[in-house]
């Protein structure tokens, strides 16, 4: 493949989730020599990021009704002067654009599934309005040449949705392994410290976490916690913890991405037990890209059997999965890594190797490629 056209509706500046895949996937497929164009919203502060990227980037204005008003046109503009080989949509409803010109658009077009934004429910006017274009969602994702589902469980609500079949292949999210070395060999001093990257979101589950904690506190365990990430749950977190006891829990905030590694070569276990929750399919864990920056990191994982997370979290083998509504697992989970050293550098060791063999951006930005190269040639209108 020669050139392709990425259409992000998440994207950096914004800091988490799809925009962290997008961008990151984006460079990796540039750097095998594919002349990438981004076309993203508009955003403040882009320029700086954007001048980094070894990729062109089209941004529509930050104004915040125009951000979105003008992609169809920067999207029509983009696709008639240039005959891109592919159109690769890392989430669905840009898709629309593709599907409405696929009788006079010459390239065919990819989907990327995550979770929460495949499904539908009217818990906000935004989900509404997702949920009220379910149909001509269908239509499109039947119409893609190939879906990029982010983990095992992406696929299933793909398939609960009537696709399946060749066009659908598990492409995991990816990690840099350059970046998110292991600590040196020397012990670090002070009480074992637990860390969690992630939004503070109610299904991420930092309060079941808390739980646990407090459970081993009972049992004479000293034992840190570093929450960073800023969310609707951190005044209830704070709350929580000092109803707990719990003394050794830091609430650093959103923190910049390169002081990420740092943070995770200064910690003993990455602990994130996301949970599905009835009733709130806005709240589901695709993958959970954090857990691979940890395994890079050497660390060992615990992360709650949910979603997409068995994907990120090889249970016994990088880490541990645990149920995520019942602290007393999770409790259990923390003690089994910290009585057992030989399992800690184990977990933490084959997480290292997952990183660098299996979920390298370059290895998943050939996946991508290559998934690209074997689609059907006439996927269904």
């Amino acid at each position: 493949m020669r050139s392709l056209l990425i259409v992000a509706m998440d994207y950096p500046p914004m800091p988490y989730g799809i925009a962290v895949y997008s961008s990151r996937l984006a460079k990796a497929i540039a750097e095998t020599g594919v002349e990438v164009t981004v076309l993203a919203l508009g955003a403040k502060d882009a320029r700086a990021f954007d001048a980094r990227q070894p990729f062109r980037t089209v941004r529509t204005p930050s104004l915040p009704v125009l951000r979105y008003a003008l992609v169809p046109p920067a999207f029509a503009w983009l696709v008639l002067r240039n005959r891109y080989e592919a159109v690769w949509h890392t989430v669905w409803t840009s898709a629309l654009l593709s599907w409405l010109v696929s009788p006079i658009l010459p390239s065919p077009f990819y989907v990327s599934a995550h979770a929460s934004e495949i499904l539908d429910d009217t818990l906000t006017w935004r989900r509404r309005l997702k949920s009220w274009l379910k149909p001509a969602k269908i239509r499109a994702l039947r119409g893609a040449a190939g879906l990029f589902a982010l983990s095992r469980y992406s696929a299933e609500c793909l398939r609960g949705m009537g696709l399946a079949g060749e066009r659908v292949r598990v492409v995991t999210g990816g990690v840099d392994p350059g970046r998110f070395t292991p600590r040196d060999g020397a012990p670090r001093t002070g009480p074992p410290r637990l860390v969690t990257l992630a939004r503070l979101d109610l299904h991420k589950g930092h309060d079941r976490v808390l739980e646990a904690m407090a459970l081993l506190a009972a049992r004479g365990r000293t034992l840190r916690y570093a929450i960073c990430g800023e969310g609707d749950e951190h005044a209830r977190l704070e709350e929580m913890a000092k109803r707990l006891g719990l003394t050794g829990v830091e609430f650093l905030g959103w923190q910049p991405d390169e002081r990420l590694p740092a943070l995770l070569r200064e910690s003993d276990i990455f602990i994130m037990t996301s949970r599905e929750m009835p009733g709130r399919l806005d709240l589901i864990e695709g993958l959970g890209i954090s857990f691979l920056e940890a395994s890079a990191a050497g660390l060992p994982v615990i992360g709650g059997r949910s979603g997409g997370v068995p994907d990120a979290v090889l249970d016994g083998r990088t880490g541990l999965l645990v149920d995520p509504d019942d602290p007393r697992a999770i409790a259990a989970a923390v003690e089994r890594i910290l009585d057992e050293p030989g399992l800690a550098a184990r977990l933490g060791r084959e997480g290292r190797r997952f990183a660098e063999e299996e979920v390298a951006w370059p290895r998943v930005a050939r996946k991508v490629l290559d998934a690209m190269s074997h689609a059907p040639s006439h996927p269904r209108r």
